[in-house]
């Protein structure tokens, strides 16, 4: 037993191992004398072969939660070594394998997590022209990622990742050459550094595409982006060596807009005391989240949270955000209502994730039915909303906005191909000025060619090889790239093959109402399903625009 308990120390070197013998998690060695520290253990010994007594510490399984935890809160991993057997019906030496590393930023047990905050474990790839970032909640399946580059990325990077706020951060070994920014980060969080070969392009890009099960990322509108690749799939071979599941409740891949929302640095976020007080700490009095915060479920008060974090600056979805705010104010009748069903509501998010982790017990089990049993309820007590936030699926399948995001992987993937059209196109034009030096550059759109790169007649002789002439203007000439009329037909192909999937969907799924519920008519059930199952509306223009020519006229004008 105690060679196998040495083969296991030596996989994991850099972690606590508990190792399972009987009711209790035992430690030997050096992390037995640490461990009896740190965790305020009596420190014993046990004949193991050798001429003096291997030290020796343990803590009951059923309380180990809380030993975790004196652990992780000081930047500790633990690596759980279980029984996989009986040990009643084991012949010999029972089997046992590490089933899971717990780090600050991977920990998924209730005991250990602040409820009305994400434990968010982020990656930073360095590379020579600024990071790529992913960050990721394994306790509710949250996966993000994006990038920062131009003047200044140090600065910036250290502002993001202030707003996230990590328990635990993992990077390439570039990262750790920089050492204000790895100063910073380490006043922040838990730093480690992981190898260079986890973040390189291609294993990263693999891993991804094999985890969600896909074969181009171009649907989570992240093509264009190396480096947020590199950090994304760095991540998520750190989680898959650690977690040892398949981390089924992570399902999509989301791109952070950083224009989407407000920036500010370490010292406003600071002085506002949005979410942290300067004196009381994270979620103390006198914090702007203190003040508003009337939530009523974990998951509202995390969602609070990022509000507060992330400013909006789109001026429609800030008056989308406050006319469904205003509605809701106002009516005094419906608001109580809903706040007794929601009441109800436990912590689906996480329990979500205690499914994919198979740590489900049966208590959580009736939380998660009971949860379940308030969505019915809830959709009736705001069936007659109108403002925006609230559901407004088209009448007409041919405008789009039916099918909600999340019930199927295609039609996320061409909503996000047209949703992040204006970005890729940013992305596009941000590099072109870049590689070329041409600082008024632009891109144009019109019918004859689609869009283009527009370059004024003094910067034509730094026009790089690769631009395609296509028009001769007075004062300018213009270009395609391959680059450009790919994200091209990306664009407009998306949405009209978005329609049609959507059309598909929506009569699987009329379809199977009828045969649940024969009884109602057809029309009766067209417009059940179209208003209170998975319906959205969210076509990129008003009145039911497509997405292509929304971005035809944000570009074309």
């Amino acid at each position: 037993m105690m060679r196998h308990y040495l083969q296991m120390k030596e996989q994991y070197p850099d972690c606590f191992l508990f190792y399972r013998l009987g009711d209790f998690y035992e430690m030997f060695f050096e992390d037995a004398i640490e461990g009896s520290k740190i965790m305020e253990l009596t420190l014993t010994g046990r004949d193991c072969g050798l001429p003096e007594r291997a030290p020796m510490c343990g803590v009951p399984y059923h309380s180990v939660d809380t030993y975790v935890q004196r652990l992780i809160s000081r930047g500790y991993k633990v690596a759980i070594c279980e029984q996989m057997e009986d040990p009643a019906l084991a012949k010999g030496l029972v089997e046992r394998s590490v089933i899971r590393v717990i780090t600050p930023g991977t920990v998924i047990e209730e005991k250990l997590l602040d409820a009305g905050k994400n434990n968010y474990l982020l990656s930073v790839y360095a590379a020579r022209n600024g990071y790529g970032y992913a960050y990721a909640d394994v306790s509710t399946g949250e996966f993000k990622a994006g990038e920062i580059r131009g003047k200044e990325p140090e600065a910036a990077l250290l502002d993001e990742i202030t707003r996230i706020g990590p328990t635990e951060c993992v990077s390439n070994e570039a990262l750790f050459e920089q050492e204000y920014v790895k100063k910073r980060l380490q006043s922040l969080c838990y730093l480690e550094k992981q190898p260079d070969s986890i973040f390189q392009l291609s294993r990263a890009t693999d891993v991804l595409k094999k985890h969600f099960d896909v074969s181009t990322l171009d649907g989570f509108g992240c093509a264009q982006m190396p480096m947020a690749i590199s950090a994304a799939g760095g991540l998520m071979q750190y989680l898959q060596d650690t977690q040892k599941n398949g981390l089924s409740h992570i399902r999509r891949l989301s791109v952070v807009s950083r224009s989407a929302y407000m920036q500010l640095d370490v010292n406003t976020r600071r002085n506002l005391e949005l979410t942290e007080g300067i004196r009381t700490g994270s979620g103390g009095k006198n914090t702007l989240l203190y003040l508003l915060d009337e939530t009523k479920t974990a998951m509202g008060r995390r969602m609070l949270r990022n509000w507060i974090d992330c400013p909006l600056q789109d001026i429609s979805a800030i008056r989308s955000r406050q006319d469904a705010v205003e509605e809701l104010y106002s009516n005094t009748v419906l608001r109580t209502k809903l706040r007794e069903h929601l009441d109800k509501i436990y912590d689906i998010e996480r329990l979500c994730s205690k499914i994919a982790y198979g740590t489900i017990n049966p208590r959580d089990c009736v939380a998660l039915s009971r949860s379940l049993r308030q969505i019915g309820p809830v959709l009736d007590v705001i069936s007659d909303c109108t403002s925006d936030e609230d559901d407004d699926p088209a009448p007409n399948l041919k405008e789009g906005g039916v099918i909600r995001s999340g019930y199927n992987q295609e039609v996320d993937e061409l909503r996000d191909i047209s949703g992040n059209a204006k970005k890729w196109l940013d992305d596009v034009l941000t590099r072109e000025r870049e590689s070329t030096g041409i600082k008024n550059l632009r891109i144009g759109f019109n019918k004859v060619f689609g869009y283009f790169l527009e370059v004024t007649k003094s910067f034509v002789g730094q026009v790089p090889y690769y631009y395609q002439r296509k028009q001769t203007l007075t004062n300018a000439e213009r270009y395609i790239t391959p680059e450009l009329k790919d994200i091209e037909n990306r664009i407009l192909t998306a949405n009209e093959r978005l329609i049609k999937l959507e059309g598909e969907l929506y009569s699987q799924v009329r379809d199977a109402w009828g045969h649940l519920h024969p009884q109602r008519s057809a029309s009766h059930r067209g417009t059940d399903v179209a208003g209170r199952l998975h319906p959205q509306r969210r076509a990129a223009g008003s009145g039911g625009e497509s997405a292509a020519h929304h971005h035809r006229a944000q570009y074309g004008r």
